[in-house]
């Protein structure tokens, strides 16, 4: 395998990863946790628009902690087992 396609391999199982993540978040919580994350074409965290990255202090997206443990709960991708969630 090429370093190419290895990185390429890669971003599919980030990407991939992150999407079985979210869709266990989803199936777990009911949608009302999610109503007033996203109105008007923008995404609001705690009450304010957007997701504050500079703020000090900064504010964690709201449901940032339980998207990281359902990631960690993906244990195969596209190139093996998920090997890399203890680093999250």
């Amino acid at each position: 395998m090429s370093r190419c396609q290895l990185e390429a391999a890669l971003v599919i199982d980030g990407v991939d990863v992150l999407v079985e993540g979210l869709r266990a978040k989803l199936d777990v919580e009911e949608m009302d946790s999610w109503r007033g994350t996203f109105r008007r074409g923008q995404i609001y965290n705690e009450g304010s628009p957007g997701i504050q990255c500079r703020r000090q202090p900064s504010v964690a997206w709201q449901h940032g902690p339980d998207l990281i443990r359902f990631i960690k709960q993906v244990r195969s991708c596209t190139t093996g087992e998920n090997t890399y969630a203890h680093l999250l």
